[in-house]
């Protein structure tokens, strides 16, 4: 009965870190395909991740810009009221379940190398910005705690160029035929 028992738990526990393992793939996968839905490419012609308008600086942009990204943090309670507002007044059913704890993805932060899919961008983490070679920073990308299930995904993240200048956006996710799809985007917040 004794070995039975210890046998069905190591199971369980074994399953589980395979799942958590499996949506820290799912992740990187969804920030990998979608790149560019996460930062706009004309920070080429700029050297900025959020456009001015009519701004005329004449700025020479290196061939690779940095991007700065944070380590994943807790969303703040007015994100996730807004999130909850979204998916309240969203006819889907199927994302409301998603945020909850059973699908949030415990991780601390994104591996950069699993990120391929950047152009021109080079991305650097926060922490280590002191060691790096970058002569322009776009902007700082931060990722607030995702929301994973088997097909569904809600990722909520934060495009900045200074503390008084960013834009806060949830992003909807569902796996079509393998692969990670954005289906919708919201704007939570602009600074």
């Amino acid at each position: 009965m004794f070995r039975s028992t210890l046998l069905f738990i190591s199971f369980l526990l074994l399953h589980s870190c395979n799942d958590i393992g499996n949506k820290k793939n799912d992740l990187h996968q969804i920030i990998n395909l979608n790149f560019f839905q996460f930062v706009d490419s004309s920070a080429y012609q700029s050297g900025k991740l959020i456009q001015i308008p009519f701004n005329n600086e004449n700025t020479i942009i290196p061939k690779r810009i940095c991007i700065l990204v944070d380590s994943i943090q807790m969303p703040p309670n007015r994100v996730l009221s807004s999130i909850k507002v979204i998916l309240q007044k969203s006819s889907s059913k199927e994302y409301k379940e998603l945020l909850s704890n059973k699908y949030s993805v415990k991780v601390d932060t994104i591996e950069l190398s699993r990120i391929v899919n950047t152009g021109k961008f080079n991305l650097q983490k926060l922490s280590e910005i002191k060691n790096s070679e970058c002569k322009s920073i776009a902007g700082k990308l931060t990722f607030y705690t995702p929301y994973i299930s088997n097909t569904l995904a809600l990722i909520t993240y934060n495009v900045s160029v200074s503390a008084k200048a960013g834009i806060t956006k949830v992003k909807f996710f569902k796996k079509i035929d393998g692969l990670w799809k954005q289906v919708q985007e919201v704007e939570i917040e602009r600074l």
